[in-house]
This record gives C-alpha cells, structure tokens and sequence, in this order.
C-alpha cells in the first residue's frame, strides 16, 4: 500500500481519478497473487472501480517486447518444485503480446516440448541453460500497457 500511494503521489493522481484497478492475476507465488487480487478488489471497490486482471506471462512477454523488441516469445516462471508456468505470445497490430496457446503448469521435458519461441522469464534457464533472455521481468508499466488496452475493450470484472 505504500508504494501505491507514493506512485499515486509521484503521477499526482489518486484512487477517486482512476477508470481501472489492474493487477498480476498470476500464475505464480500463492501468497503474492491473493495479496495482488486482495488489494487491487479493496481498491476498487472502495471506489466502484472495475479491475483488470493481468497474467504474470503476459506482463512478462510485455516486458520483453519493451526491452529487446521481441515479437514473438515464449515466457516462462519457476513454479519450483521442478515445474515451469510456460505460455507463448505474439505481438498483435496494438503492441500488446497475445497468448497463442493456454498457460500451463509443466515440469521441465513437457515445457521444452511446449515452448515455440524465444525462452524468456525466470524459467528459461531451466529449459535451456544458455537462454539469453532469462533475466527479463515485468513490471507495473507492462500491466498498465496490457490493462490500458483491456480496459477500453471493457475486459474486466
């Protein structure tokens, strides 16, 4: 909550001036997605808000078009206990990256066979040990960049 406030504070903005609440849906740390939908439902709700819910691939595949350019990715989370979320995107005509398959849980053979592009994301290294991209991550701008365009298509709960 105190970073919420102090990005709110830094863009001069607050709560009431909002149209969405987009938040990382997952997949990924239990804890970390019932915290992310928690706040975000507070939020929102504290102000009739709609929310977007924003998958941790996606955002992660956002991040890397950002980053390197990248078109075409398949991005990929050590869901520990040897398993990967692995999902693959392509960038559409607005600059958003798309999932082209559905998002599983994988161990590490079924994931490499999954895969069908460029591994990114924490996973990588798991599946391919030389991967050059395993250190992106996304941030709240590549959920932002996804939401924006979710929310004015009125995708949202």
């Amino acid at each position: 909550l105190p970073m919420i406030e102090q990005g709110l504070q830094e863009t001069e903005l607050d709560v009431a001036g909002l149209d969405a609440i987009a938040f990382s849906r997952g997949p990924g740390s239990f804890s970390g997605v019932r915290i992310n939908a928690a706040v975000a439902q507070a939020l929102a709700w504290s102000q009739d808000l709609p929310v977007v819910p924003v998958s941790t691939l996606q955002a992660l595949a956002q991040a890397a078009s950002r980053l390197e350019g990248l078109e075409q990715v398949t991005a990929v989370l050590d869901a520990r206990m040897n398993e990967v979320y692995i999902a693959s995107f392509v960038l559409d005509e607005q600059g958003i990256m798309q999932c082209i398959d559905e998002e599983k849980l994988m161990n590490y053979e079924q994931a490499a066979a999954y895969a069908k592009h460029c591994l990114i994301g924490s996973g990588a290294k798991l599946l391919q040990a030389d991967a050059e991209y395993q250190t992106i991550t996304a941030t709240a701008q590549d959920i932002a960049s996804i939401a924006r365009v979710y929310a004015a298509q009125k995708q949202w709960v």
